[in-house]
């Protein structure tokens, strides 16, 4: 064991890269590319893990910071090519599943299973088993139709600002960061709707105005409109994506139920 201890030391404390055994000097390989390594430590460990799953050595929380802020500035920063900051869309990816985890944590699922079940005990039991189905799939799928969401958000910015010039992968970009902002203030709403107990019905107006307001503020410091232009074409852009909702939701549930 101490032998093999030994060795281990030894193949650190040796010069060249461990790659493919060229010497070199600096940082990396002349080579292969492989960074200079070194041996293994928990702290080694930690910090890999908190790249995989933050890259906290590119700032996350200033991200989180400016993008609450100026959700739209920095949307149009990235657009413009300012792009050394956390991904966006890993961010966005992020914080949604905190927000779904957040959400099962809260009396939300509870409180809306309540009201619906008072409704449905109203029809048959026909119509019970389909409520409780749909119920299953948009609690399993939440974080999936909020992304999917996304490019119908874009769609619609993009045919509402399609006279700024701006294609429909930019306009993506600037819903992705409206979602970044929407979703960090959701956590907020979520944290205090825990302490508070809030109801389905309360998390739901809330995190509607919520919206409104975010891609409004988006809107109006990326498009660079007034905010009574921005407000008008953000409740459009969410009534029309609304209505794709519905209709990917109707097809998406149809098909759960003739699965399961």
């Amino acid at each position: 064991m101490t032998e093999e201890h030994v060795t281990i030391k030894a193949v650190h404390s040796a010069h060249g890269c461990k790659n493919c055994g060229t010497d070199f000097t600096g940082s990396f390989c002349n080579s292969c590319g492989q960074r200079a390594s070194h041996r293994l430590t928990v702290a080694h460990l930690m910090h890999d893990l908190g790249h995989i799953f933050l890259h906290a050595d590119k700032a996350i929380f200033p991200f989180a910071w400016s993008v609450t802020i100026q959700p739209g500035v920095k949307a149009l920063e990235f657009v413009e090519g300012k792009r050394k900051m956390f991904n966006p869309v890993q961010y966005m990816i992020l914080s949604v599943g905190l927000v779904m985890l957040l959400m099962s944590k809260t009396d939300f699922y509870q409180s809306m299973y309540a009201m619906r079940k008072d409704i449905s005990a109203q029809g048959s039991n026909k119509f019970q088993e389909k409520q409780l189905a749909i119920d299953n799939f948009t609690k399993e799928h939440t974080n999936i139709i909020s992304l999917i969401m996304v490019p119908a958000f874009a769609l619609f910015c993009w045919w509402q600002f399609k006279k700024r010039g701006y294609n429909y992968a930019e306009n993506v970009m600037v819903i992705v960061f409206a979602m970044c902002q929407i979703n960090t203030l959701n956590i907020l709403i979520l944290l205090v709707a825990m302490l508070l107990h809030l109801q389905a019905p309360a998390i739901i107006m809330l995190t509607f105005l919520l919206t409104m307001a975010c891609f409004s503020i988006t809107f109006m410091q990326f498009f660079q409109v007034k905010w009574y232009t921005a407000a008008a074409k953000s409740v459009l852009t969410y009534l029309l994506s609304m209505v794709v909702q519905i209709v990917v939701m109707a097809i998406a549930v149809f098909i759960y139920m003739l699965a399961f």
